[in-house]
């Protein structure tokens, strides 16, 4: 037959064009609208930030970074992909930056490290921020290989981590300085919300409350100082464990120890603070209230029953000693009597301090005694000879009720910090006694969190600083509220209320 004539060859060769494109273009759009997003972008050394002043995405930062200081001007919260589950959304590899929280949060991730900090020179300053519920199965924060972390008025709060809250190995090194954890729990049973093995740390006022985990601090083969140190209502205590003969050395100064449950037997069955392997520790002045025992399996490797509550137990490898003022009391056992055996330790222990509890009184004011000086100025020449005012301790429900005066704490009432009321004796100042004060009471413990009170009458508040001797005496600034006169303190001391 002729062939096709021209145009008919070319209707049908665009014809066929066309139905194939249809046939392709389906299935494209198909897969387009199934596929699964891609991971962030690793960024190196970024030069921008997000709104929130941070990346929000997984950055790493070395000695090239050009942007060494971050400052945050809102919460930033790390959402989104890790296509490495066991990084870190800001990874600091070399040289020294800045994080300038302003009050702010870093929240997240649920996959991967908050922070990893690692290799000899590599420094991170954390300042002023929160780092708040990270749900990974890393740790929140790392510190490693040499690196060091530098940590100032620093909070890890709600997170739920399988490892660690802040996890310090080979050689790591952190001060950390008016820190907070707290309502931290760990899924992993094995370790703690703080742990340090092999590394150094350094903690000068802290508080730990509520962290749900069998240890709240572990360290091993390691250097450990800590002071100013409060746990509360935590579900764990401390454990100091020596391992390969690493010379584990420990030393904890004021440490409070409130209401917590040593509720694993994972560590030394039944006590507050664990010194095995080897270790040698120090405490010097200690507060040991309201804890309990609530480990009814295990106990001791040499036998001794977990039924007794023990605040310090050190066994045969260890040393540990013990001086100034070591308080126990209202700590329960087990089967829920009186706690007995505070103190478990082993030939190797040296006693130097003065062990009491309830029945034989308190330690002086918050436990901590300090050293007495002679008063050189203003030395009471003359004492009131008048019925000296109730001493209320700290039961401070008595106090407000039977003063009229109201008490606030940063961290609660139960948080360690401590009030009481002050006769003309206890003041100790003939000047002041003679201009006839209205009220006076002492403010002792943890006062660093910031403590207000407020006396029930009008006037000017004198205050006598605990920290000098003789005691420094200044004017505060105070603010009258509802008929009442309030001031603020972050420092302990007596609070005189003086006529206008």
């Amino acid at each position: 037959p002729p062939p096709p004539p021209p145009h008919f060859l070319i209707r049908s060769v665009l014809l066929c064009f066309l139905l194939l494109i249809s046939f392709l273009a389906v299935p494209v759009q198909s897969q387009t609208a199934t596929q699964t997003p891609s991971a962030p972008t690793r960024l190196v050394n970024p030069t921008s930030a997000s709104a929130c002043g941070l990346p929000t995405t997984w950055a790493q930062f070395d000695a090239d970074a050009t942007v060494t200081t971050f400052n945050m001007t809102a919460d930033c919260t790390f959402n989104g992909w890790d296509v490495q589950a066991n990084f870190a959304f800001l990874y600091f590899t070399a040289g020294e930056f800045t994080i300038n929280g302003n009050g702010h949060s870093i929240i997240g991730p649920n996959t991967g490290f908050t922070i990893y900090v690692e290799n000899a020179g590599t420094v991170l300053n954390l300042n002023n921020v929160t780092i708040r519920e990270n749900t990974s199965p890393n740790t929140v924060v790392t510190v490693t290989s040499g690196a060091r972390l530098n940590a100032r008025r620093v909070t890890f709060r709600d997170n739920a981590s399988a490892g660690s809250t802040l996890s310090l190995t080979i050689g790591g090194e952190a001060h950390l300085e008016d820190v907070q954890f707290l309502d931290n729990s760990v899924t992993n049973a094995n370790t703690a919300v703080v742990v340090s093995v092999g590394a150094s740390i350094v903690i000068t006022k802290g508080l730990f409350a509520r962290n749900s985990v069998s240890r709240v601090v572990y360290v091993e083969s390691t250097g450990f100082r800590g002071s100013s140190l409060t746990f509360s209502g935590n579900s764990g205590g401390v454990t100091i464990l020596d391992a390969n003969g690493a010379n584990t050395r420990a030393t904890l100064q004021n440490a409070q120890f409130l209401n917590n449950i040593q509720a694993s037997h994972n560590v030394r069955q039944g006590s507050v603070i664990t010194n095995r392997g080897g270790a040698v520790t120090t405490i010097t002045n200690g507060i040991f209230r309201g804890n309990r025992n609530g480990d009814p399996q295990g106990s001791y490797s040499d036998g001794i029953s977990v039924i007794a509550f023990r605040g310090i137990a050190s066994d045969t490898s260890s040393s540990i000693q013990l001086q100034g003022c070591i308080t126990f009391e209202n700590n329960v056992a087990l089967d829920g009597s009186p706690a007995a055996n505070y103190v478990a330790y082993e030939s190797n222990t040296r006693l130097t301090g003065k062990i009491i509890d309830s029945s034989t009184g308190l330690c002086p004011p918050g436990g901590f005694p300090t050293p007495k000086k002679k008063k050189k100025e203003e030395a009471p020449t003359a004492m009131p000879t008048s019925t000296p005012r109730p001493v209320y301790g700290a039961s401070y429900v008595a106090l407000q009720t039977a003063t009229g005066m109201t008490f606030e704490a940063t961290y609660g009432l139960d948080s360690g910090v401590h009030f009481r009321q002050l006769d003309g004796a206890g003041i100790g100042i003939q000047s002041i006694i003679d201009a006839g004060y209205l009220a006076a009471l002492d403010v002792y413990g943890y006062v660093e969190q910031g403590v207000e009170v407020c006396f029930p009458q009008i006037g000017r508040i004198l205050f006598l600083d605990a920290r000098t001797m003789p005691r420094a005496i200044t004017t505060l600034e105070a603010i009258v509220r509802d008929g009442m006169t309030c001031v603020s303190i972050s420092s302990p001391g007596s609070l005189v209320l003086m006529p206008n």
